[in-house]
């Protein structure tokens, strides 16, 4: 267990981004330092997080930290990811906004110690990216390695959110290894690239308005036709069958049983002992915050929107902040690593809790219950308020992943299921390259944008990070705990 906590401790402080973008440091821990998963399974993972409503990072831990220590290793992964940042999240942004006039002063800070850590993450990028094309190339070869990598980072480029290029993907390699008749397996092409269109920005640009019935009407064929494409293929002989560590769906599902009973019976006395926990704005937020999770297929870009819907302004469903103090909150958790998603959870608990104290901070609107308690009390049951969200956001997301992807082991040997694997490394290699380049041109905006900086400097130093860190990663000569620290420090000594 102790293993574990560290292992996924640290692989949340470079977890800048989400998914996509923690998957290098995820990668090391798991592949390369212990040993819990390999390659192939590793890939089936990343793949599968980001195809499943919720946050792809903590549903990627859930499974590796069953597979290395069943339920409780599940418990123990997801809560080193999400619990330390979260806290310091809620800490940090009390302490910027608890304190008028010198707002600016501490974010510039907190900008500074983290800009130098975007190089080190694109370093593990590129590592993790050419590892994969070696993988790549040995299965498709190298033509439709890049050609597939190139088309998939196109799709990525026009607006289409990485989860359905991976949905596509995956639709595409079962149908294609199913007995069917040619035509229906080359048809397949046709509702896969509608699929792809809507989901593009081209309708946005073109004033198009798609029926919402019409694009999960598409969703649900093509995980129809994958699902029927996979039941009908033959499995292939099980000496070809890909390693698995797997208790199968039913061990999973008991254990998660036992994980919710436990669940509920430690926060049922909490919700009926605290005026805070079950009043009527907390159990909206609480409800809302399940339902936009359970909307939110792949993490951070499309949870934003949808939480600006439920918390920001007058209009939104709980009136929690302004949208401008929002957007500030967006800004501050985007600078820190761990997922979006778990970040705004904990904030936005910590602070329902608080306003309806009458302590809050800013304008909003929540009326206070007016409970009489210490400033002592009320921020324990803001810690517990934001806890509590945070487990609403990852405990469906982490009880989704383990069923699917104890179901999908289940049916490893299909030959779809292998086409699949070999054609998925491209689709994860574009959205690398493409979260490898946001970070790039993120710190070389960032640093440029600091008092006394200019654009050339601040490219001298991300290419020259880049570069250190690229060095000394490919090379093991220092941890990556040490790492992190020498980029804070450098951030604030020097940037």
């Amino acid at each position: 267990m102790w293993k574990i906590f560290l292992a996924f401790f640290k692989t949340g402080l470079l977890g800048f981004g989400g998914g996509a973008a923690i998957a290098p440091a995820m990668h090391k821990e798991a592949v390369e330092r212990y040993e819990w998963v390999n390659t192939a399974t590793f890939n089936d993972i990343l793949a599968l997080s980001n195809t499943l409503p919720g946050p792809a990072a903590p549903q990627m831990a859930a499974i590796i930290g069953y597979r290395a220590g069943e339920i409780w290793g599940a418990v123990m992964a997801v809560l080193a990811l999400v619990g330390p940042v979260a806290v310091m999240v809620v800490a940090l942004i009390w302490w910027i906004f608890s304190t008028v006039g010198d707002s600016a002063d501490k974010l510039l800070i907190l900008q500074r110690s983290t800009v130098a850590v975007f190089p080190l993450v694109s370093a593990m990028l590129c590592l993790l990216m050419a590892k994969f094309f070696r993988q790549s190339r040995s299965a498709l070869g190298t033509d439709r390695t890049v050609f597939f990598s190139v088309l998939c980072l196109i799709l990525l480029s026009v607006g289409v959110d990485n989860g359905f290029v991976i949905l596509a993907m995956i639709s595409l390699a079962i149908t294609a290894s199913a007995p069917w008749p040619r035509f229906v397996r080359n048809a397949m092409v046709i509702p896969v690239s509608i699929f792809l269109l809507i989901h593009s920005d081209l309708p946005a640009n073109l004033g198009i308005v798609v029926p919402w019935w019409f694009g999960w009407g598409l969703v649900l064929f093509l995980a129809f036709m994958g699902g029927r494409g996979l039941w009908i293929t033959p499995a292939l002989p099980s000496e070809e069958a890909l390693p698995s560590g797997d208790s199968g769906p039913k061990s999973v599902m008991k254990d998660l049983g036992k994980l919710w009973l436990i669940v509920l019976i430690v926060l049922t006395p909490l919700f009926l002992v605290s005026p805070f926990l079950r009043s009527v704005a907390y159990l909206g937020l609480l409800g809302g915050m399940i339902f936009t999770g359970l909307m939110t297929f792949g993490g951070g870009p499309v949870f934003i929107p949808l939480a600006i819907d439920l918390l920001a302004g007058p209009s939104s469903q709980v009136f929690l902040y302004t949208k401008e103090r929002l957007m500030q909150y967006i800004a501050i958790v985007n600078a820190l690593p761990s997922p979006i998603i778990t970040k705004l959870s904990a904030i936005s608990g910590w602070d329902m809790v608080q306003s309806l104290a009458g302590t809050g901070l800013g304008v909003n609107g929540i009326k206070p219950i007016g409970a009489s308690m210490s400033p002592l009390s009320v921020g324990i049951w803001a810690g517990v308020g934001g806890a509590i969200l945070v487990l609403a956001m990852v405990l469906p997301a982490m009880s989704n992943a383990l069923v699917a992807f104890s179901c999908f082991d289940r049916v490893k040997r299909s030959p779809g299921m292998r086409s699949m694997t070999k054609f998925i490394m491209p689709v994860l290699m574009s959205i690398f390259l493409s979260v490898f380049i946001s970070f790039i041109t993120t710190a070389i905006e960032t640093i440029g944008s600091f008092p006394g900086s200019s654009t050339l400097w601040a490219v001298s130093q991300v290419v020259g990070l880049f570069a250190l860190f690229l060095w000394l990663e490919a090379k093991k000569l220092v941890p990556d705990m040490l790492l992190i620290v020498g980029a804070v420090v450098y951030g604030l000594t020097i940037l």
